[in-house]
């Protein structure tokens, strides 16, 4: 079973990311055990872990014994493949920087905390953008972990560094979000405005690995930019599907049209 959660409590991220909980879940899945049986399996720090998951909902105890509370998706694959079927016929009829537009206005933008499990082999949609004054950069993807610019910063603050990304903390570290996307802001209008010669930098080598720049001379952007919202219209019963199925349908309507991963950047206008 994969879990799915997005919650602002850093504490619950923590536990839930961790394999304690992977195990707890498998042990859940196959008994009903007693908090003694659970000290034996993980030692007696457990039952802190256990209470902040039952006062999240997410583990109930009754009567000494400990149970699964969280939801357990089953998921209707006709509704999945007749949506999949009408999505991907819309996209097939945009351009590529119109279809990516389209793509990133499907993902769910709800900002409820969100606890469910799922079987492993469904897909998932996965989306993250980080922004300042000016600029946002958004990525949307069928991988957990892809190699772009927002879920780098998004796995710096939920857990250890992934395997991804690996090459390029070591070009950036944990610099700070907002002074590193105040530095990829700098190098995207001077490509804008066809400066020939950039000076290579820690960030313009890291924009390759993010695939936002091309590695040839002049720089060339490789993702589309933005600088107005699109506006995609999309059926009322699609409307009103659960955020988990939409990221569902999101993630196969990619995978029929073999994209893993996109990227855009969207800048202001000036008024």
């Amino acid at each position: 079973m994969k879990i799915i959660y997005e919650t602002s409590d850093t504490e619950l991220a923590e536990i839930v990311s961790s394999p304690f909980f992977a195990e707890l879940v498998t042990l859940l899945e196959a008994e009903i055990p007693t908090l003694r049986h659970l000290k034996e399996v993980f030692g007696n720090k457990v039952e802190k872990k256990l209470e902040k998951l039952i006062k999240k909902g997410i583990i109930q105890r009754k009567e000494r014994r400990y149970f699964i509370a969280f939801p357990i998706l089953e998921i209707d694959n006709k509704l999945l493949d007749d949506w999949v079927v009408t999505i991907v016929k819309s996209a097939s009829e945009k351009n590529k920087r119109e279809r990516i537009a389209f793509l990133e206005a499907l993902f769910p933008h709800d900002n409820s905390e969100i606890f469910c499990g799922i079987e492993t082999s469904i897909p998932l949609a996965y989306y993250d953008s980080l922004s300042n004054e000016n600029l946002t950069v958004a990525s949307l993807s069928v991988e957990e972990w892809p190699l772009t610019l927002p879920r780098y910063f998004s796995n710096l603050r939920t857990k250890p560094i992934e395997p991804v990304y690996k090459e390029v903390a070591q070009l950036i570290g944990d610099v700070d979000p907002k002074y590193y996307l105040d530095q990829v802001q700098v190098v995207i209008e001077k490509i804008l405005v066809q400066r020939r010669r950039i000076r290579e930098s820690i960030f313009i080598e890291s924009m390759r690995k993010f695939g936002l720049i091309h590695k040839t001379e002049p720089l060339e952007l490789c993702v589309p930019v933005y600088s107005s919202a699109s506006s995609f219209e999309m059926q009322p019963q699609f409307n009103q599907l659960s955020v988990i199925m939409k990221r569902i349908i999101l993630a196969k309507v990619m995978t029929e049209l073999n994209v893993t991963a996109t990227t855009s950047i969207f800048i202001k206008e000036e008024r």
